[in-house]
């Protein structure tokens, strides 16, 4: 018996896909950072996903807002984590805003735009404050206490004037003078007559040498006064004759 064949013809569509087609993901980040922090300290890891593949082979840089000289971040390409590279300061700056861009290589190890994808995303970095902030405390006087002050000021002249007129007009009193404190001066008629005296005893002496003749050394006496009853000054008269002529000096003890 006679078999037969039978055939048919079907038509089979395949459609390839680019194995690259998607651009990396990653969603917006915001990390914060104290303003102490030391050099090295990692801010936060900007994360992206491969679309295409279930590996990721994707490389994270900074590509913008991170113009500083040193810069003041730094990325790890493989692992997309954030660290600083220089110290902050959030009196400067308080925040950045930096620009991250992730390229898929695609196990590609030249770039090639056509089998690659690169994608960009933008990070907040806020600076958390924490220096101590200094308080300054100031003192001021008000109205009322300026017019105290005056009025003591015042009043400390007005005693400096009454005084000194007081010892104008009572520093000579033999009972007011007590209180002031400059004595008077030795009696100058008494001084004369010490002088006198010496050059009288010249005209009775023998006749005149070379050698000095004779010395009279007079002591006045102290000052009685009232206002030297503290303190008393003697005074040298110490009298040279020699050659017809006579020196007088005084000495103060």
């Amino acid at each position: 018996m006679e078999s037969y064949k039978h055939k048919a013809t079907a038509t089979l569509i395949v459609q390839v896909t680019r194995k690259n087609e998607w651009k990396p993901k990653s969603p917006v980040d915001t990390f914060a950072v104290p303003e102490d922090s030391p050099i090295g300290t990692i801010v936060g890891v900007v994360e992206f996903t491969d679309a295409d593949l279930p590996f990721d082979n994707i490389k994270c840089s900074i590509a913008g807002g991170n113009d500083g000289i040193p810069p003041t971040f730094y990325m790890e390409p493989n692992t997309g984590q954030l660290k600083l590279l220089n110290l902050l300061d959030a009196e400067t700056t308080d925040h950045y805003s930096l620009t991250i861009q992730a390229v898929d290589l695609n196990n590609d190890i030249e770039p090639d735009p056509l089998k690659q994808k690169t994608s960009f995303t933008t990070v907040t970095v806020n600076i958390l404050f924490t220096t101590a902030v200094l308080i300054l405390t100031s003192t001021y006087w008000s109205p009322d206490h300026w017019f105290v002050a005056l009025m003591v000021i015042a009043g400390l002249l007005a005693l400096g004037v009454l005084y000194g007129l007081a010892w104008i007009l009572f520093k000579t009193h033999p009972k007011c003078g007590q209180f002031f404190p400059k004595c008077q001066k030795p009696d100058k008629t008494h001084l004369t007559n010490v002088i006198e005296s010496g050059q009288n005893q010249q005209s009775n002496s023998s006749p005149v040498s070379k050698e000095p003749k004779s010395e009279t050394n007079s002591t006045l006496s102290p000052d009685n006064s009232a206002k030297c009853r503290e303190r008393h000054i003697y005074s040298t008269v110490r009298l040279d004759i020699q050659d017809g002529q006579t020196r007088a000096q005084i000495y103060k003890n």
